[in-house]
């Protein structure tokens, strides 16, 4: 019997090679290559005489197919737009032991409590395992449906005959077609695989959730194509040695992208944080020199969290830069700021900094904070603990305005927050807002001199 010709696609870019390459000559990424079947010899399928497609006109659909039923989980519920939509296809990624299957196990749980029938295929734990999960769990619903397993001809046999309202794999990495002649995980069993599970769910209105598995580099696992044929994408961020797990959306055709729902691991499973705005807050007071409090966006909530420096003596000959929490080169650029426009002499320090609680944040708005806890730190003057600071900070050492002022004000009022500087642009929009005492200023220089 021949051998099958078998090609290999960069997952990044697509391009092709007869052989394994280490590094992509076209987009230059390193070990991106899988292995596939080469589909050159078959027959196209739009070669073949297809009747054509059955129209509906737009009027014609009930509204009814784009409903959203609650998941039993808010904060999930919050990242998919206000609930699962019938035919929905998420992605939900993570590092290993980070709450993707207990997560999972969950919504089943909480789901079958408002009688939806579930169907969880569990490819990668046996049927005991996942009972013990669900025990820790205290779920014991008689509408969940386990099988074991990842042969896709079978899952599609299971959802025809069963017709759940929600199928839960886990995971698409795990899952192989008897038809392809590839190891599970590699480029075509993975894209085509979730192709059928998706194209099946959505003709029958079931909602889809995959569980991915992602690389050492952070990213999933898998071509990229996989990410455009879902609806939503979640990534789940945090320390499995913490409690805090932030689950980011990156994607959503329903909804909008930027959100994150905080959840806290315990014993019992995921628990929804009930008060996340304050949830990365310290207890006034209690910090000294180098840290600053901020109001950062995520999605349509307000955080205000902790901004630390360290700035030491630099022990060695090159100084030591390590940054947590925030993008590397934009702490670098608000460095080269301070010693450019102020009388701090930082450039030949060692520079630590961290947003306290393991919030990663990438918006502007937190460079204010950040230069202030920088130079907290260099002078050895503790900065007013009630006090919030947002802006942008331009390479000219100007403070930019930011957007949503009125929120973050709003929002720092709430939690008690009597004094915020901000930049003077925000002055107009944020002058009719009361009970919180605003300074604004125009420049890092204009920002010392009121502080210090």
């Amino acid at each position: 019997m021949a051998r099958p010709k078998t090609i290999y696609h960069c997952t990044f870019c697509g391009h092709k090679s007869p052989k394994w390459l280490g590094r992509c000559p076209e987009c230059g990424s390193w070990n991106s290559h899988a292995e596939e079947a080469d589909s050159a010899d078959t027959q196209a399928s739009w070669r073949k005489s297809l009747p054509p497609f059955s129209m509906s006109s737009l009027a014609d659909i009930p509204e009814s197919a784009t409903q959203r039923t609650p998941s039993g989980i808010l904060e999930l519920d919050t990242l998919l737009g206000g609930g699962i939509v019938p035919g929905v296809a998420v992605l939900i990624g993570g590092e290993p032991g980070i709450g993707k299957s207990t997560l999972l196990l969950q919504l089943a749980g909480a789901s079958a409590s408002v009688s939806k029938k579930i169907v969880y295929i569990s490819a990668e734990e046996s049927l005991s395992q996942v009972k013990l999960r669900a025990c820790r769990l205290q779920i014991n619903a008689p509408s969940i449906f386990l099988a074991p397993g990842g042969c896709l001809e079978q899952i599609l046999a299971t959802l025809r005959e069963f017709s759940p309202d929600i199928l839960i794999v886990d995971s698409i990495q795990t899952i192989y077609s008897e038809e392809i002649r590839a190891a599970p995980g590699t480029l075509s069993q993975v894209r085509e695989c979730a192709s059928a599970l998706i194209e099946l769910t959505k003709a029958k209105g079931t909602a889809l959730f995959l569980a991915g598995h992602v690389t050492k580099e952070g990213a999933l696992a898998g071509p990229r194509t996989l990410e455009h044929m879902v609806d939503t994408v979640l990534y789940f961020e945090g320390s499995r040695d913490r409690e805090l797990r932030l689950l980011r959306c990156f994607k959503n055709r329903f909804g909008n992208v930027d959100e994150v729902g905080v959840f806290l691991m315990g014993s019992s499973g995921l628990k929804e944080a009930r008060d996340p705005e304050g949830l990365f807050m310290n207890h006034p007071g209690s910090a000294g020199p180098g840290a600053a409090l901020t109001a950062t966006l995520e999605g349509h909530r307000v955080l205000l969290a902790e901004v630390q420096a360290l700035v030491t003596d630099c022990g060695n000959s090159t100084p030591a830069r390590m940054v947590d929490g925030v993008e590397a080169n934009r702490a670098l650029r608000i460095k080269a700021v301070i010693d450019r426009y102020t009388r701090c002499a930082i450039a030949g320090k060692d520079v630590f900094m961290n947003i306290a609680g393991g919030l990663s944040i990438r918006e502007p708005a937190v460079d204010l904070a950040i230069a202030i806890a920088m130079i907290s730190s260099y002078r050895s003057v503790q900065v007013e603990r009630r006090a919030v600071f947002f802006g942008e900070l331009s390479l000219l050492g100007d403070i930019r305005r930011v957007p949503q002022c009125e929120r973050r004000l709003l929002q720092a009022k709430k939690l008690g927050i009597p004094t915020a500087v901000l930049p003077e642009a925000n002055k107009k929009e944020c002058d009719k807002i009361k009970g919180i005492e605003k300074k604004f200023i125009r420049t890092i220089e204009e920002a010392l001199q009121t502080l210090f």
